[in-house]
C-alpha cells in the first residue's frame, strides 16, 4: 500500500510501490494523444491522472457509489489541469453485493455494464483493471480492443492465480510488481476446413 495525499479525501493507494513506478513509467511512455481504460476507481486514479499529459485520456470505471464520489471530489478538489477524465459509476444489478478480498468479488452476475461498459472506442494504450470481475473484465478487453499494442493489466493477480486463470490462459502471464500482471494475449489460430457438399 503507497501512502498519497489528494486532499484528505484519497490518502492511499492499494499498489506496492514497485507496481506506481512501473505503471507511472509506462503512462508516460503513451503517445500525447494516448488512453488509459481502468476498472476500479480509488487511490491509483489520482496517481495515473498526476502522471498524465492535458492531452491524453483516462477513462475509470466503479461499481461502488461511495468509492466513486471520494475519487470525484479528490479529482475535482486536487488536479486544475487533468487529461480528459472520464469517472463512470455503473453500479451492480439484481441485488448482488460483490464485497472485497473474497471469490464472491470475482463473481460476473449483476455486472454486464460494468464490464462491458459504453466507452466508445475500446482503443487503449493501457487497460488497467482492478476492481471487482476481474477475469470477466479481462474477457471483454481481449474481446473489444481495437489496440494490438496495448498494455494490459490484473492487479492482484499473483496469490488469486486460480481466480483469473479461466480468462488467462488465453495470455501470455508475467509478473510484474507485487501482485500485478501484465497479459500478452496469444494469436488466436483459426483452421481453415473445406467441407465437400
Amino acid at each position: 500500500m503507497v501512502a498519497i495525499s489528494y486532499g484528505n479525501v484519497i490518502t492511499e493507494a492499494q499498489l506496492g510501490q514497485d507496481e506506481v513506478d512501473y505503471m507511472t513509467t509506462l503512462i508516460k511512455s503513451m503517445p500525447s494523444d494516448g488512453k488509459m481504460i481502468e476498472w476500479g476507481s480509488g487511490g491509483s486514479t489520482c496517481i495515473w491522472i498526476d502522471n498524465m499529459l492535458p492531452t491524453q485520456t483516462l477513462i475509470s470505471v466503479e461499481h461502488n457509489e461511495s468509492w466513486h464520489t471520494r475519487v470525484k471530489r479528490a479529482v475535482k478538489n486536487h488536479f486544475t489541469a487533468t487529461p480528459n477524465v472520464t469517472l463512470l459509476h455503473i453500479p451492480e444489478e439484481h441485488g448482488i453485493q460483490h464485497g472485497y478480498g473474497a471469490l464472491i468479488e470475482e463473481l460476473p452476475a449483476g455486472v454486464a455494464k460494468y464490464i462491458n461498459p459504453d466507452i466508445g472506442q475500446w482503443n487503449a494504450n493501457i487497460y488497467f483493471i482492478d476492481g471487482i470481475a476481474r477475469a470477466a473484465c479481462l474477457m471483454s478487453v481481449l474481446r473489444h480492443n481495437k489496440n494490438s499494442d496495448a498494455a494490459i493489466f490484473i492487479h492482484d493477480y499473483k496469490g488469486r492465480e486460480p481466480w483469473y486463470d479461466w480468462a488467462s490462459q488465453f495470455c501470455r502471464v508475467e509478473i510484474v510488481g507485487t501482485t500485478l500482471a501484465r497479459l500478452y494475449p496469444n494469436p488466436v489460430q483459426y483452421i481453415n476446413t473445406t467441407h465437400n457438399l
